[in-house]
């Protein structure tokens, strides 16, 4: 069980549709920022915490600046024992900070939604499940991932595909509207951020989306 902070970074979200993929394609591989596979896609699994009166969803959709969410993410299949990671996410403008915290659930531990709000052997967690104590959703996209080769973990890109939703506690899956589109994400330092020029070297059109709030 640990706990990691991640530096603050910028994020910028793109949609592209299937005919868009191998442009997209060629202009990230052949950037001055040298993007290459960072390594094998994945399927990411992510559960939504909120307030009873959907507090986060409210904020997200009002246009507010300061915007949080809090969920629990894990990778593959949603069987047994879950090795995951419980996220704190916070965003600013274009700033994100993410706050991380590693542990291992049950499934049925997670999806049944104990009431005391005392399943986490972290504090700081059973802390943030009286406040959210509503499970909203569990989103699940498939994802390929890129690396900068001369910035390294300081500029990131991904690709998310395949994105399905569904309600708790039933878990029975409805594809998300938007799954015809694919889902770009730049993920840069924010040191960095400040001094590249960067938003339109992809030549798409940049949008505030978040698979929560879609789904």
């Amino acid at each position: 069980m640990t706990k990691s902070i991640n530096i603050k970074r910028v994020e910028l979200k793109y949609f592209l549709n299937q005919n868009q993929v191998n442009d997209f394609y060629h202009k990230l591989y052949r950037t001055p920022f040298s993007f290459i596979d960072d390594f094998e896609d994945r399927k990411i699994n992510s559960l939504y915490f909120d307030t009873h009166d959907l507090e986060q969803l409210t904020n997200s959709t009002s246009g507010s600046n300061h915007k949080e969410k809090f969920r629990y993410r894990y990778y593959g299949n949603s069987e047994g024992r879950l090795h995951g990671q419980w996220e704190i996410k916070q965003k600013t403008g274009l700033v994100t900070e993410k706050t991380t915290f590693q542990e291992t659930l049950n499934f049925n531990q997670l999806t049944n939604h104990i009431k005391e709000h005392s399943f986490s052997k972290i504090q700081t967690i059973n802390n943030l499940l009286m406040k959210y104590p509503r499970i909203v959703k569990l989103i699940s996209y498939k994802r390929k991932y890129f690396i900068s080769s001369i910035f390294g973990n300081q500029f990131r890109a991904t690709l998310d595909y395949d994105v399905t939703s569904s309600m708790i506690p039933n878990l029975q899956y409805e594809k998300n509207s938007k799954n015809k589109f694919l889902i770009i994400e730049l993920k840069i330092h924010k040191a960095l951020y400040d001094n590249l020029k960067i938003d339109n070297f992809l030549n798409l059109s940049r949008i505030g989306f978040s698979k929560y709030v879609e789904a």
